[in-house]
């Protein structure tokens, strides 16, 4: 595989199809506490590939040529070249290898501005024990919200951001005063997963098959239901895992059922994007009874009209995938 990149910004160049290369810089700036200039600033440079990511493997071969105490590259899963945010698994500046977001800009400066920031979401080692001239073969999965990395084959993040990514530009990141490459870099993506809600009956059974399972197949969506998986564990942290790791959430809301409002209010705990269902003349309880649901009629002219809804609504939420 092959990929196209484009350099945001920063010394990058790309070496082959696969490898990127930065040219650090010192850049002198002046310390926020004593505003004496300091001269062990790096630049940063940040390039984005032609490969959309919202779920499988990131990896690449990581290589710093000398090591200095402000210094940093990694993987980055999902950017917005328009506001500069971006999700990253990176080794260096400070850790040895952390999972952060760069948010452009959320928290309000004693001048009225907005000032970057830095979101830590877990942070693993000491970048001390980093070393220069060797290979680091950096690898990121990510299914639905849950993000795990590995460091030459051990696991190092296990981190679920609560936050479903849809499609967004991946590629790399880098800040330094020392040349870094990346290399045999790959994009491995997944298909997305929906995790159906519903009470198991005929009625329901009927719905998924015909009308859920064919939609979300047509939006390039796989379907899990939690009476599909087999197997030994507890089967309530089966359905919080799927919860968690799926793209999209599908819930049929019309029977009173306890289990299933457990399940809708797990996933929008997780701020999991969510679809409800009832057939008509449902009355939803008050905690739901503000979100938009799907009504549907139990007749042919209904079945027709809920597949309609439901591809418009899966449209609307990976609206970033075109």
């Amino acid at each position: 595989m092959t990929y196209r990149w484009i350099p945001l910004f920063g010394p990058i160049t790309e070496t082959s199809p696969t490898s990127i290369s930065f040219k650090g810089e010192t850049v002198p700036y002046p310390d926020a506490l004593t505003g004496e200039q300091r001269s062990d600033g790096g630049i940063a440079a940040q390039a984005l590939c032609d490969a959309r990511f919202s779920g499988g493997k990131i990896r690449g071969v990581v290589r710093f040529a000398t090591l200095h105490p402000k210094m940093g590259a990694g993987l980055t899963l999902a950017a917005n070249p328009v506001t500069g945010a971006h999700l990253t698994v990176m080794l260096g500046m400070g850790p040895f290898c952390s999972l952060r977001a760069w948010n452009p800009g959320d928290q309000q400066n004693m001048q009225g501005g907005l000032t970057p920031r830095w979101i830590d979401y877990q942070l693993v080692g000491s970048q001390s024990n980093l070393q220069a001239e060797r290979d680091y073969q950096l690898e990121v999965r990510m299914h639905g919200s849950k993000i795990e990395a590995s460091v030459d084959g051990i696991s190092l993040i296990n981190f679920d951001i609560r936050e479903t990514i849809n499609r967004l530009r991946a590629g790399a990141w880098f800040l330094g005063q020392g040349d870094i490459t990346i290399s045999n870099f790959e994009v491995l993506s997944e298909i997305r997963n929906a995790f159906v809600i519903m009470e198991f009956s005929e009625t329901f059974n009927d719905l998924y098959t015909h009308v859920i399972k064919p939609v979300c197949k047509n939006a390039e969506v796989n379907t899990v239901r939690a009476d599909e998986r087999h197997g030994p564990g507890q089967i309530l942290s089966d359905i919080e895992q799927q919860i968690a790791e799926s793209s999209v959430i599908i819930a049929d809301v019309t029977p009173v059922n306890a289990n299933v409002f457990y399940e809708v209010g797990y996933a929008h705990a997780l701020r999991k994007p969510t679809i409800l269902l009832a057939q008509r003349g449902t009355r939803l309880p008050f905690d739901i009874s503000g979100f938009r649901t799907i009504f549907y009629n139990n007749t042919i002219e209904g079945k027709s009209k809920v597949e309609d809804l439901l591809q418009k609504h899966l449209a609307e939420i990976f609206v970033q995938s075109t």
